[in-house]
């Protein structure tokens, strides 16, 4: 009797030394990783946020950027023409012509003239009138948000046969043209046409 006490005391002494049962190694290796995906997602989500604002101005300005350098080219284009034909053209811009509809406001379109102060209707249409050279073009169908808005109040730059910025009303005198661009949030590009015809943003 006192032998079968004993060894029922070692069974339960075995059994408080054995140790706990544990769960599969896999869910919990699972928990580890998912763990680690929530940090990495959280990480993620954290330099996005962070990275937002920047990515945002330079979307902005790209877009300032580009819509500049496509008005910039449009005016050299303008002027060569002027040059290599002897005639008067101009880069048309719809925004500062109080004649100009307001489906023309924020377009532009190259035109040419014999005496530099004849200038086609703003309805006239390529193939249908010689003077006119391109077709009305939307500086937002572009670039998003962007408009012009103003050209110094000259209607755009009118090139003479020597490629100066002249003055048609006014004794053919050079002059310099500022084109204004902004977009949606109020930033401003600005395009400087020089009386010589050089161009350039400030």
């Amino acid at each position: 009797m006192i032998n079968e006490e004993v060894d029922s005391d070692h069974e339960r002494l075995d059994d408080t030394r054995k140790p706990p049962t544990h769960v599969s190694s896999e869910p919990w290796a699972m928990r580890v990783l998912r763990r680690r995906d929530a940090v990495g997602l959280g990480m993620f989500a954290l330099l996005v946020a962070l990275s937002l604002p920047s990515f945002t101005e330079s979307l902005r300005r790209s877009r300032l950027n580009g819509s500049s350098s496509q008005i910039i080219g449009e005016i050299r284009y303008t002027r060569s023409l002027a040059v290599s034909r002897g005639a008067f053209y101009g880069l048309h811009l719809g925004r500062d012509d109080a004649a100009v509809s307001a489906a023309y406001k924020n377009s532009y379109r190259i035109e040419s003239s014999v005496d530099g102060t004849t200038w086609p209707d703003d309805d006239a249409v390529m193939g249908g009138d010689p003077t006119v050279i391109t077709s009305w073009q939307d500086i937002a169908q572009s670039f998003t948000n962007v408009s012009i808005q103003s050209a110094g109040g000259t209607g755009g730059p009118i090139f003479g046969p020597l490629g100066a910025s002249v003055d048609p009303w006014n004794g053919m005198s050079p002059r310099s043209v500022t084109i204004t661009l902004i977009d949606g949030s109020g930033a401003t590009m600005i395009i400087q046409v020089s009386p010589t015809g050089n161009v350039r943003t400030l």
